[in-house]
């Protein structure tokens, strides 16, 4: 089916979405990708993973004859979301009424990593308990349904700053006969109208809901994301992290978190010239921490170069001398000989005009000179 007869099917989609094309569109690549990442978390004969076909955007319908849905292949190698979907996954995809193509691998993190945190520390993951912290986000300008957390009630940090290269590697996904549960409970197509929600106050939960929000709210922390997903299949270790992480005064958490800033920054932009393009980076607040404070941290924050100049640079004698000398003596020389040669021809404005560019000559060839 062209593209444009999408277009005129899914008008209220758009063109970001309607303009991808799957890369995995062949037996060969979807066995390729099943045979590198687990995609069924109850082993074989539950789904059914399939190449898209006619170059079919995400955002495709199927029929009564015909169900499945989209999964990105992202989810699978790095959320590590597993089918069949656990039923806070699909809780969160019925309330806010999107396919799980519709919800972005961000805001997956933020319920994965949920379900980890509650995991850790004995708690039943629930769809109310999940919105207590977080709530939907409705961006005219985003194809995909977001969760940010509430303010005031930090407790994971964002997955990815910019997450990229994710639109074009999506496959189907059907069940086998006898699963037809796999794929009820939450929508399988994307949806036009989707729903704004959370934030729940505390009073609308349950008893023992608010229990268990009580029991986070107490951690006083916000938890790596990234961290969690890591160590959700090692629950001694996993433990062992929320235990220090909840014991961990505010300053303390200040420090460890722009370290892993710090770390994430050199390695994704490398050491040397990229690293002179880094600004202050910005961070979520801590619990008691005043916005004054943090204003004054991130304006007078350091650039990673400075800390950087040592060990990627090394300092050329020869180069430096020349550099002196030429700042010293010949810059000045030159530009003296040449004022006293305009002003014997009588070029009054131009001897002017060069002596206050003198200064600014100097300058720059300074900075050349601390480079």
């Amino acid at each position: 089916m062209a593209l444009i007869s999408y277009g005129e099917m899914y008008k209220w989609v758009r063109d970001d979405v309607l303009g991808c094309e799957s890369l995995i569109n062949s037996w060969d690549a979807m066995d390729s990708f099943c045979r590198e990442h687990v995609v069924c978390g109850e082993g074989d004969g539950v789904i059914i993973c399939e190449p898209c076909v006619d170059k079919e955007p995400v955002c495709v319908e199927g029929s009564l004859t015909e169900r499945f849905t989209f999964c990105y292949c992202t989810l699978i190698s790095k959320l590590k979301v597993r089918w069949p979907l656990t039923v806070c996954e699909k809780g969160v995809l019925e309330t806010l009424g999107v396919a799980p193509t519709q919800f972005h691998p961000n805001s997956w993190a933020f319920v994965r990593g949920f379900e980890i945190l509650c995991v850790g520390l004995d708690i039943t993951p629930t769809v109310d308990k999940f919105f207590y912290f977080f709530e939907s986000r409705i961006n005219k300008r985003s194809s995909w349904m977001s969760v940010h957390g509430v303010n005031g009630r930090g407790l994971l940090t964002l997955f990815q700053s910019s997450y990229k290269d994710f639109k074009k590697s999506y496959f189907r996904i059907r069940c086998c006969p006898g699963h037809e549960n796999v794929l009820e409970g939450f929508p399988l197509y994307w949806k036009q109208k989707t729903i704004s929600f959370g934030g729940l106050p505390a009073e609308k939960l349950s008893a023992s809901d608010q229990e268990d929000v009580k029991k986070l709210d107490g951690l006083k922390t916000v938890f790596n994301t990234v961290k969690l997903l890591d160590l959700e299949n090692r629950p001694k270790e996993l433990k062992i992290y929320i235990d220090k992480m909840a014991s961990m005064s505010n300053q303390e958490l200040m420090k460890l978190w722009k370290q892993q800033e710090a770390s994430k920054a050199v390695a994704a932009e490398g050491v040397g010239e990229k690293a002179r393009n880094i600004g202050p980076i910005s961070r979520p607040s801590v619990l008691g921490e005043s916005s004054h404070k943090r204003r004054r941290e991130i304006e007078t924050a350091v650039p990673l170069m400075n800390l950087e100049f040592s060990s990627t640079q090394k300092f050329n004698p020869l180069r430096g001398l020349l550099v002196y000398a030429w700042v010293r003596i010949g810059m000045p020389w030159t530009v003296e000989l040449i004022r006293v040669r305009l002003a014997r021809f009588g070029m009054r404005s131009l001897t002017i005009l060069l002596t206050s560019a003198k200064p600014i000559c100097l300058t720059v060839t300074r900075k050349i000179w601390r480079r």
